[in-house]
């Protein structure tokens, strides 16, 4: 008998003496479509702990009732009769697996790629919206995941989109491991790469140049743009520092009047806002803002060096370290897709009206001329047939055919009245239409979707305001309509049926 059949002899003697006549084992489905079996040793409301056994290894497992689909408890014997059943079957041919042993560590995977908050002009997938982190965030916590890897590849953004994404990383920074791996994290991004306790970058990845501009543009003040800049590089700075990052190498990435030092020391390069001693060298002066390459966070201690984020496992203690679905990536995506689509269904209204308004201002004139010139044509003034008799008060009276051709005509040309009353009506209601939808400001925290909006409107303004010039005249007009109809029917009510 070979050394590894005694070994096998060896792990199904320990399993059946580990598992007693009360033992009671359980096949676990999982919402992932991972399949586990093992002996149950805990099974509470919140979650339940398993024994299984990977190849020649034990291990003891726990997953929390939000990621169970199916549970199945069974006596032990049953799942010792087929060796093979006793395998996680999402796990016996994975290399992790292969590779030690352990509980499987899941880290949800949550992609900072595109622009920080919603521009429309961007594709779904590429846009960071605080609403969509913090749903991804709430997923992992309801589910267990404690790990959570941010792949950062960002050019940045606005700043108050990175102010909302602050807020959700202080909600569940004491919740979550939180693991940023940079490609590129430029501007608004490094408040996320600063507002995690691990950063790893990948080589040829870049990071900073967090320059912000004065949020009104329209004053051209030096000073209050460098003032705006020195307060978000503060910011910046304490941020990172409160995640246990270099503060000045933050501060320099933002406000251009920030200088950076570097100095050796027995430990390495120390990077600081003031020169330590003559062999201190300016690594960034007082007119611009650092941007570091992969090579220079490693250098400076900002991040350390990772080939794959699947092998980030290595850091955490974690030899089977796996990603947990894709929940991360749609989460993100489902926030941004449901305002692409809002966005979409407002550009579309707002075309809409657009093109309305244009007919309108266009032919609004020749229009009103044209229907009135109808409904003038429309008045009775053709000869009608009288019966030869003397009505005594100077008019001879109709004849049947006379009175039926008179009185179709009077009520063609109040028809014809009530169209000139109708088309005032409606270009005074698409003026309406245009003032509320100028009028209105959306409730959106994302200052894409409000710029964008305020340029529609400013486009309708423009259509509507010509409508108002030419308002007086609408009004006479409908004022002449009115009055000609009041007239039509007065005269249908004194010649009588």
């Amino acid at each position: 008998m070979d050394q590894r059949a005694i070994v096998c002899l060896f792990v199904l003697a320990l399993r059946c003496a580990l598992a007693t006549a009360d033992d009671q084992c359980a096949r676990l489905s999982l919402l992932d479509g991972r399949q586990l079996v093992g002996r149950v040793i805990e099974d509470t409301l919140t979650g339940v702990t398993l024994e299984v056994w990977i190849g020649e290894f034990r291990s003891e497992v726990r997953y929390p009732r939000s990621q169970i689909a199916d549970l199945k408890v069974v006596p032990c014997d049953e799942l010792q009769a087929d060796e093979s059943e006793n395998v996680p079957a999402a796990d016996a041919g994975s290399p992790t697996a292969a590779a030690g042993a352990g509980p499987v560590v899941r880290y949800m995977l949550i992609p900072i790629k595109g622009t920080i908050g919603f521009f429309p002009d961007e594709p779904e997938d590429e846009c960071v919206t605080g609403e969509g982190l913090h749903n991804a965030l709430q997923r992992a916590k309801k589910a267990g995941v404690r790990h959570v890897v941010f792949y950062i590849d960002s050019p940045g953004g606005y700043s108050k989109d990175a102010d909302d994404i602050v807020r959700v990383l202080r909600e569940f920074q004491e919740d979550l491991t939180l693991i940023a791996v940079v490609r590129k994290s430029m501007s608004a991004a490094m408040w996320v790469t600063f507002g995690v306790s691990h950063i790893f970058v990948l080589p040829a990845a870049s990071s900073g140049a967090a320059l912000e501009y004065s949020q009104d543009p329209r004053t051209g003040s030096a000073a209050v743009d460098q003032k705006l800049l020195a307060a978000t590089g503060a910011g910046l700075a304490s941020w990172a520092e409160s995640h246990g990052h270099n503060g000045a190498i933050a501060r320099a990435m933002v406000d251009p009047s920030a200088e950076l030092w570097a100095t050796e020391g027995t430990r390495g390069t120390v990077l600081s806002e003031h020169r330590k001693n003559e062999t201190s060298i300016l690594i960034d002066g007082p007119d611009t803002v650092v941007a570091l390459t992969a090579h220079e966070m490693l250098r400076y201690g900002v991040a350390k060096r990772i080939d794959s984020i699947t092998n980030l496992g290595g850091h955490f203690e974690a030899p089977r370290w796996e990603q947990w679905g894709n929940y991360g990536e749609r989460e993100m995506f489902n926030v941004s897709n449901a305002l692409a689509k809002g966005e979409r269904r407002a550009v579309a209204e707002y075309e809409s009206l657009e093109q309305r308004l244009l007919r309108a201002v266009d032919g609004i004139g020749s229009m009103l001329r044209s229907a009135v010139g109808s409904a003038r044509d429309a008045e009775p003034s053709a000869p009608y047939s009288y019966e030869n008799v003397w009505t005594g008060s100077g008019r001879y009276q109709f004849t049947a055919a006379g009175r039926n051709q008179w009185r179709n005509d009077n009520q063609r040309a109040i028809q014809a009245w009530k169209e000139v009353a109708n088309l005032v009506g409606h270009v005074a209601e698409l003026l309406k239409e245009a003032e509320r939808a100028v009028a209105h400001k959306p409730h959106s925290e994302y200052e894409r979707v409000v710029a964008s909006h305020r340029v529609r409107t400013n486009r309708l303004d423009e259509f509507a305001e010509q409508l108002r010039l030419i308002r007086p005249q609408l009004e006479h007009e409908l004022r002449n309509a009115n009055g000609r109809i009041d007239t039509l029917r007065g005269q249908l009510d004194r010649i009588g049926p």
